[in-house]
């Protein structure tokens, strides 16, 4: 057998090829499951994860980042807050995270919190002072002025 083939029989192997077949990982988080292994050699580890992030199931954690604020924050409103806690889990450097939130929320900030008020609309009609709804968004992590603003239109529209 080719060390390729003693790979794809090998039970750790699987165990990621299952966790992976979900959805794509960052190698953050196949690095944390393979620790997760008791009689795992390291270098068996170091191959499981170069064979995946080859074959780009798994992406480096920067990409990874990349990756679900294009595809993923696009569909729905996420506050950066949200997006943290989303991320922050799933990748190591949570300072890199920190300034590439920070760079998408530069310039999505305003369709976020379009979408998340299109999404919340029904709790937010439900609320009857504009204070309330403001902090509502303030607290899921919107900017005060944004929040503000964006409110003031919408009510104008509405």
């Amino acid at each position: 057998m080719t060390p390729s083939q003693n790979l794809k029989n090998n039970f750790y192997f699987k165990k990621i090829l299952k966790y992976c077949s979900v959805s794509i990982r960052s190698s953050f988080e196949i690095e944390e499951k393979l620790k997760k292994f008791e009689n795992i050699e390291d270098e068996l580890k170091n191959e499981i994860l170069v064979f995946f992030l080859k074959i780009k199931v798994v992406l480096p954690d920067c990409d990874f980042t990349k990756y679900y604020l294009e595809n993923l924050s696009d569909t729905k409103g996420y506050s950066f807050n949200q997006l943290y806690l989303k991320l922050g889990k799933r990748v190591r450097d949570k300072n890199k995270l920190r300034q590439t939130l920070k760079t998408f929320f530069k310039d999505t900030e305003e369709s976020q919190i379009e979408k998340f008020i299109e999404k919340n609309k029904r709790k937010l009609l439900r609320m009857e002072l504009d204070q309330k709804r403001i902090n509502y968004l303030t607290q899921r992590g919107f900017s005060y002025e944004l929040t503000k603003k964006t409110l003031k239109t919408l009510t104008y529209n509405n």
